[in-house]
């Protein structure tokens, strides 16, 4: 594990030495927005569509911060000079005091193979996301539905939250974006039912179903919908893809992942190879 260094304004120092200003508006008010980044073999993956993404966010924050090739080059200079090779590097971006505090920090994946065999199981929370909120659509620092939920559910033995709307559609877990299978047929909630559109979830419906050849909808479904699925699983920068063999107190399927899942798992596998340095 590489020394725990971070980068903050410009400068990359020993974590410990790192300080922000007591008035930073994301301290006090939760005012930023971050991206988590996977690591392969020394190159942050999908870099430029999380960095559009967060510029995106920005931009609705209305928080200023150098122009995207700046920001990639000093992304680039940062695992470079602490040598990342395999993790997740987390840019955080919050509107500070009087200029922006950039961010970046770096951690383990926290997943091992034996996850993948075995498959997640998800708990509905009590909390449900606001699909009218704009929040909903941001990666924010905002984050405390999120915790609180995960917090829950791992207290009851299960891995991760799934949140319904307040319309009673389901929307997306803690940290991920969710899919379900039937009939051999794929389908994921709308962004309109309030979830992040997630990098991995776009790669899946841009690119990887017309590999399959899969049929995909995206709509508004209850939550009984998922129990009566033949398998399920989420998605995230860090996690990838994660098969689901239970959600609440419903096994999916044969309480295994399914094969139609393992093909997607093994399809998103050749995709990122191919974006990898030879």
């Amino acid at each position: 594990m590489q020394k725990n260094y971070i980068y903050i304004n410009g400068q990359i120092i020993d974590e410990d030495l790192a300080a922000i200003q007591a008035k930073d508006q994301g301290l006090l008010f939760g005012y930023g927005v971050f991206e988590t980044i996977r690591i392969y073999n020394g190159m942050p993956l999908m870099l430029m569509k999380h960095l559009e993404r967060l510029t995106a966010a920005l931009c609705i924050m209305e928080i200023n911060i150098p122009s995207l090739p700046i920001l990639e080059a000093e992304v680039t200079r940062f695992i470079h000079h602490i040598k990342l090779c395999n993790g997740v590097l987390r840019i955080t971006v919050t509107k500070g005091f009087k200029e922006a505090t950039i961010l970046f920090t770096h951690r383990e994946t926290g997943y091992d193979a034996e996850s993948y065999k075995k498959g997640f199981s998800l708990k509905t929370s009590a909390i449900k996301r606001n699909a009218t909120s704009p929040l909903s659509y941001l990666k924010t620092l905002n984050y405390m539905d999120s915790l609180i939920a995960k917090r829950e559910s791992l207290r009851a033995g299960y891995d991760e939250a799934l949140f319904i709307n307040t319309d009673n559609r389901v929307s997306e877990c803690s940290s991920s974006n969710i899919f379900f299978i039937h009939d051999q047929k794929l389908y994921t909630p709308a962004i309109t039912c309030g979830l992040l559109n997630g990098i991995v979830r776009a790669l899946i419906l841009s690119d990887i179903v017309k590999e399959l050849n899969l049929t995909v909808t995206e709509g508004e479904y209850v939550l009984d919908t998922l129990y009566q699925a033949d398998e399920i699983f989420i998605t995230n920068s860090v996690i990838q893809i994660m098969p689901i063999i239970k959600v609440d107190n419903q096994i999916i399927g044969n309480g295994l992942p399914g094969s139609t899942t393992k093909k997607i798992m093994e399809q998103y596998s050749k995709h990122i190879a191919k974006l990898l340095p030879n």
